[in-house]
């Protein structure tokens, strides 16, 4: 029985990790791109309000709809 619960365990702290290395690639993105600086703020609060979602929402829509096509 503690086998199974140490392996949940291991899997709840592998998501966690790598839902932590999604927000910071959002937030790493996020201030290397060429932005205005009210959506740059806009999507800062976002990511950091709700961390996971967030950083799903800006990379799916946030990212390309900020930047200009020339």
């Amino acid at each position: 029985m503690a086998g199974i619960v140490a392996g949940s365990v291991a899997i709840y702290v592998i998501g966690a990790i790598l839902l932590f290395i999604l927000v910071v690639l959002a937030l790493v993105d996020l201030y290397k791109g060429s932005y205005p600086m009210n959506k740059k703020l806009l999507w800062l609060v976002i990511i950091l309000v709700i961390p996971y979602i967030g950083a799903i929402l800006y990379f799916a829509v946030g990212r390309n709809a900020g930047r200009s096509v020339t």
